[in-house]
């Protein structure tokens, strides 16, 4: 069969877990539209960067493994805390541009649809090998095998007013109090790097333990300290630890629980790398959609 033939290139793909052969049409540079047939001209860039640090390392990597999976070029658009990235690079390909938010169908966007395989085969290498070395503040310096880093997340996610506007959307989903307490009971010392707004409630309860150590600094060194632990912990769903395990060299213990989002960064990513897994059950787990105001919410985080 000969190898530049659309049917060649279509079972390639199918093989390889592409399950919708991509033709990229720039009339509509939201959403990347599939269909039957296949080019290997086109250089994928990012349109816009949309939220923040953790979600702008899942656009790059998305980026790339898309367009390493499809035999195309990837550049990344420029970013205050990343080096510009060129994977392939192809300077008479054509430009395509979209937001590589998601892996999978999400909500109203179908940015890719790839086979859980590729992703979790691809994602520690491609994290290593292209974002840590484009960082531009690393500082490599490991903590010490007793103390328990946890990045506690807050701010866009807690108040009356974002819990009312997003009650019924999984970003707010944190663990309760025991699921802290468990983990910070196994060290001698404990970080949390959190927020400056400190409206996580968790906060108030967790530094009235004695090893507990609060930090909330700058992006730069918050994100060094995920990077530089050797025991991680994530507060939920959010992806800042879980980029920052997903490029370290340090981390040799992931403590998570089951709040789990797999349409973005998630614990599962990291089952390829060298890092153990560590997940906690609790007891009485349950979702922000499953109470009627943000108090009840708060007084089951800080009770259970």
């Amino acid at each position: 069969m000969d190898r530049n033939s659309l049917i060649y290139k279509r079972l390639k793909y199918i093989k390889e877990g592409i399950k919708n052969i991509p033709i990229f049409l720039m009339g509509n540079q939201n959403t990347l539209i599939t269909n039957k047939y296949i080019s290997d001209n086109y250089t994928f860039e990012i349109k816009e960067y949309e939220g923040r640090f953790g979600n702008n390392i899942q656009q790059i990597i998305n980026g790339i493994l898309f367009a390493k999976l499809t035999n195309n070029s990837f550049r990344s658009k420029k970013h205050p805390y990343i080096k510009n990235i060129d994977f392939n690079k192809n300077q008479e390909s054509k430009i395509v541009a979209n937001e590589f938010f998601y892996y999978y169908p999400h909500d109203f966007r179908r940015d890719l649809k790839i086979k859980d395989n590729l992703i979790y085969e691809n994602y520690p290498e491609l994290a290593r090998k292209y974002i840590y070395p484009n960082i531009k503040f690393v500082d490599d310096a490991p903590l010490d095998q007793d103390t328990l880093v946890i990045h506690l997340r807050s701010g866009d996610n807690f108040g009356d007013r974002e819990f009312n506007k997003k009650k019924n959307d999984f970003m707010i989903d944190t663990n309760p109090k025991s699921y802290f307490l468990e983990i910070i009971n196994k060290f001698k010392k404990t970080i949390i790097v959190t927020e400056d707004d400190m409206k996580n409630p968790l906060i108030d309860e967790l530094k009235k333990i004695s090893s507990v150590e609060i930090q909330s600094s700058s992006l730069e060194n918050d994100f060094n300290t995920l990077l530089n632990a050797r025991n991680l912990a994530s507060s939920g769903i959010s992806t800042f630890p879980i980029a920052a395990a997903l490029c370290s060299k340090n981390i040799e213990n992931f403590f998570y629980s089951n709040l789990i989002n797999k349409k973005h960064l998630n614990p599962t990513l990291l089952k390829n790398s060298n890092i153990n897994l560590k997940p906690i059950k609790v007891e009485n787990l349950k979702k922000a959609k499953e109470f009627k105001s943000y108090e009840a919410y708060c007084n089951y985080l800080i009770s259970n």
